[in-house]
């Protein structure tokens, strides 16, 4: 999956403009890690796995109640939050493609304000968008295009 270059740097940005948070990272719905800030790359992969089936989880309860879509998963541990949010349906190439369904996980200290951390998420999510979309699949010919 290709994407922006510049998807990293909004993360970054992230992690250092909103006060105690540690961590972003985007993925993919089935847990393909796209890119992420503060995070070495077994992490991010570690943490893609967690924050996909952390949502999943989440969606299921409206199996029991329909309480409709998830907005927000928050974990809250002794020690900081995990926070997870649907960043949106992006298309992944041309009309024919598939639909690319992303989260934006972030990880903060216990000192960081929730309320704060979600506005700032939703934000950040309203700027990925545009750095969310690959590009159409060209068809290669099996055998040398004989």
């Amino acid at each position: 999956m290709a994407t922006d270059p510049r998807l990293s740097s909004l993360l970054r940005d992230f992690t250092d403009k909103v006060p105690h948070v540690e961590s972003a990272l985007v993925a993919t719905r089935d847990g393909l890690q796209l890119a992420s800030a503060g995070l070495d790359i077994d992490d991010a992969d570690r943490l893609a796995a967690v924050i996909t089936g952390e949502y999943a989880t989440a969606r299921s309860v409206n199996e029991i109640r329909p309480l409709g879509g998830v907005r927000q998963v928050v974990v809250e541990f002794d020690d900081g939050f995990l926070f997870i949010m649907h960043a949106g349906n992006h298309a992944a190439g041309d009309a024919n493609s598939r639909t690319l369904s992303t989260l934006l996980g972030v990880t903060a200290t216990v000192s960081a304000d929730a309320g704060l951390v979600g506005a700032e998420m939703a934000h950040l999510i309203g700027s990925l968008a545009n750095h969310l979309t690959t590009g159409s699949r060209q068809a290669v010919p099996v055998g040398g295009g004989r």
